[in-house]
């Protein structure tokens, strides 16, 4: 009798696990190929990416980790290697870069998230999360589902997050939006609770520290923001106050010019009839032009 292959049910969900961070990693680096200028000539940079993703199968190979904080900051590292060794940008760029498509792949798994549940309640399907009121954990093929969802939405809306960076991200404060960026990923990812993890109570205290950066860095960026905004306003302002200024003075100079051409072919008329001797013409058609100026 030839031996069979099994895995338990934590083996699975850790490879269902993998599998939805390879697929989250491969869409942020499938993002920058197409938002960003390579550092050297190549054809396919988004192949030349995928060895950073080799970190994570080697990471979980070993370890057998795919959720722990430890392992999202080495997911999270991997990617933004291969933003900084691959692609040529200013750093603020790149960094911009970076944190927009984080931002906006979590926008599309947190709303997918919420939405994984009333979708089962109208298939009629069981829901076995006893354990985990947010990610099913008891059974694997309910964990694929709850992770799928996410990856297809991320895939089908990956053209409009490049489409959306190349035409209005890109102008925008970048620094802003890292700030805003960076403040909800240390309080939302979980990346935070490495330290308890490898420092035990002393770690809490680091937890503390970023959790609170996070919160300065938030209200820091809406300040920015609305700082921004008043700027914005006050330059639309006086950009339409000038173009105002600008429309008046230009229908002045063109009343002027028509008001010159005209007197230059009154002055015509005036040195023709004189050089032809009609004089009385000349200054009947003089008394007729003061009575019209």
């Amino acid at each position: 009798m030839s031996p069979t292959l099994t895995a338990s049910a934590s083996q699975l969900n850790t490879l269902i696990y993998l599998f939805a961070h390879l697929c989250y990693a491969a869409s942020m680096v499938f993002f920058f190929s197409r938002t960003l200028t390579t550092r050297f000539s190549v054809k396919r940079p988004f192949l030349r990416s995928l060895p950073f993703l080799g970190i994570l199968l080697l990471y979980t190979g070993f370890t057998g980790d795919a959720q722990s904080p430890f392992f999202k900051v080495i997911f999270y590292c991997t990617s933004l290697a291969a933003s900084i060794f691959l692609y040529k940008a200013r750093f603020w760029r790149r960094l911009g870069n970076y944190f927009f498509i984080v931002i906006c792949l979590g926008i599309v798994e947190f709303v997918m998230g919420l939405l994984y549940y009333p979708l089962m309640f109208l298939l009629q399907q069981e829901v076995h999360s006893a354990a985990d009121p947010v990610v099913p954990k008891d059974d694997p093929v309910d964990l694929l589902i709850f992770i799928g969802l996410p990856i297809v939405m991320q895939i089908l809306l990956m053209p409009f997050f490049i489409c959306l960076w190349q035409t209005a991200v890109q102008y925008i404060n970048l620094k802003i939006l890292i700030q805003l960026v960076l403040a909800t990923s240390l309080s939302g990812s979980g990346v935070l609770y490495v330290f308890p993890q490898f420092m035990g109570k002393i770690g809490w205290i680091f937890v503390f520290l970023g959790t609170l950066l996070s919160i300065l860095l938030f209200f820091r960026g809406i300040h920015q923001i609305r700082m921004s905004f008043h700027l914005h306003q006050k330059e639309k302002e006086i950009f339409y106050k000038n173009l105002d200024n600008y429309k008046a003075v230009k229908e002045r100079n063109l009343h002027l010019r028509r008001q010159s051409h005209d007197i230059a072919g009154h002055l015509q008329t005036i040195s023709y009839l004189l050089t032809e001797g009609k004089t009385v013409e000349a200054q009947k058609y003089i008394r007729e032009l003061l009575k019209i100026l």
